[in-house]
């Protein structure tokens, strides 16, 4: 990180003279609130002092007011479902190397290990464009805004913004320039075949390894009983370089309803191909199948996917449940009645994951719903985690349901879930996704500090 970040200002050498005449002098529309915030300064060091090597100094911002704009008075009923697809693309487009975190309601911070403030730059452009293609349909993306916050060790700030059209043109002239000269680098020249066009935007990027998809299955702990008894069946992506995808982040597009129900059918029956060869072989546990909304909101889709469960045999039926997804905030009470009717005549029950604001729990209880869990976020703060798992674990006690968190990383995080009334628990430590189940078994929390130990450590947990 270089501690003069004014090399990378284009102010033709010019020193600054405060960080306000650097925000002006870029461009006078912008709000420098993000420089003179306490909150913001204390998050991007965090994030930079996290990594060792960060290009330049640099915390991007991808900015969602330019959706928020377009969609109007209908920003309060889409907003939780926008920063899901935001998280989903981020976690696709990203490396495990690189970070993000939320910043408000329509930031999110953004440090890239590896790439330099161009790229970086153009990487986050076209996060911000498949978002807005996903959401508002086609767009003109060349206008969309890129903006960079240059962080230096001393605490000075600088705010650049770029619109995406011509971060995309300074890009191919560079690139023109290089060729022209001979001396284009071996990363700008990968085999035949490997390149794909951008957005129409005329502009040439590796194409994305299509990797490979299997299944495996997640553990979930009984913090009440200290019992590993249930496994959700979940379809994983693995690429070269990247880290795997697991559920509908594995979807090239998320608003595919008919890709959605093909891969619900699919881990429907890859769940119960391997359930039913293990319940053979006299193994037993509780399988979880995940089931989008938009499977059962058609009447065809749903349809199709009921058939499907046909092959779930009646000795078999009162060991699966089925996991809700992607429930919309407000849903009507007979709408999500006819859904949960019509699963549990095929299931043992059915339990839903919603937002950590647990708006519509009451709903869900009408409904016949008797469980309701959250994701945690990697990237969360310790502060927000424990507020949001003490008010959706208080919220579900309340209403009669219980609760169940995903993303449990670490020890504190378990503690704080068993503390907060969650019954059930999941995330990579309590245990790693595997192709096959494992018998239900009891497992303590002692078990589970065991397991999570590095295996050449010795000594007390």
């Amino acid at each position: 990180m270089e501690r003069n970040p004014s090399r990378d200002w284009p102010m033709h050498g010019t020193a600054p003279r405060s960080e306000a005449d650097h925000t002006m002098a870029l461009n006078p529309d912008l709000p420098s609130s993000f420089l003179t915030n306490d909150d913001f300064r204390q998050k991007a060091r965090q994030i930079l002092t996290a990594h060792s090597v960060v290009p330049a100094g640099c915390v991007h911002l991808l900015g969602l007011e330019e959706i928020r704009e377009r969609v109007g008075r209908k920003w309060s009923v889409i907003e939780n479902r926008v920063h899901d697809v935001t998280e989903r693309i981020l976690r696709k487009n990203l490396s495990p190397a690189d970070a993000w975190i939320r910043y408000d309601s329509e930031t999110y911070l953004v440090v890239f290990s590896s790439q330099d403030k161009s790229k970086a730059q153009v990487t986050c452009g076209r996060v911000k464009t498949e978002l807005m293609e996903l959401l508002l349909g086609k767009q003109e993306t060349r206008d969309i805004t890129v903006q960079t916050v240059v962080v230096d060790m001393n605490g000075g700030m600088l705010l650049e913004s770029h619109p995406l059209g011509s971060l995309l043109d300074t890009m191919a002239a560079q690139a023109a320039q290089a060729t022209e000269q001979g001396g284009i680098r071996a990363e700008m020249t990968p085999p035949p075949g490997s390149w794909s066009d951008a957005h129409d935007f005329n502009v040439m990027v590796p194409a994305l390894d299509p990797g490979a998809r299997d299944f495996v299955h997640h553990p979930i702990w009984d913090a009440v009983a200290h019992v590993t008894s249930t496994y959700a069946c979940l379809p994983r992506l693995t690429r070269r370089g990247c880290a795997p995808l697991t559920g509908y982040a594995v979807l090239d597009d998320l608003e595919d309803v008919t890709a959605i129900l093909d891969l619900d059918r699919h881990t429907l029956l890859e769940g119960m191909a391997t359930f039913t060869e293990l319940f053979q072989n006299r193994f037993r546990y509780i399988l979880t199948l995940p089931v989008h909304f938009e499977t059962m909101a058609n009447t065809k889709r749903r349809r199709d996917y009921l058939t499907t469960c046909r092959v779930i045999s009646k000795y078999l039926a009162p060991f699966v449940t089925f996991e809700l997804v992607g429930l919309p905030r407000g849903i009507p009470l007979g709408r999500l009645n006819e859904i949960v009717t019509a699963l549990n005549t095929v299931g043992r029950m059915v339990t839903a994951r919603t937002s950590e604001d647990g708006a519509d729990l009451s709903t869900y209880v009408l409904c016949g719903i008797k469980a309701a869990g959250i994701e945690l976020s990697p990237y969360n703060e310790g502060t927000k985690t424990a507020l949001d798992l003490d008010r959706f674990g208080a919220t579900c006690h309340k209403v009669g349901l219980t609760a169940y968190v995903d993303g449990i990383h670490d020890k504190r995080t378990m503690d704080l879930a068993v503390r907060g009334g969650f019954k059930f628990l999941a995330g990579p430590f309590i245990g790693p996704d595997d192709p096959y189940p494992q018998h239900m078994a009891r497992c303590t929390e002692r078990d589970l500090l065991m397991r999570a130990r590095p295996k050449n450590r010795s000594g007390p947990i």
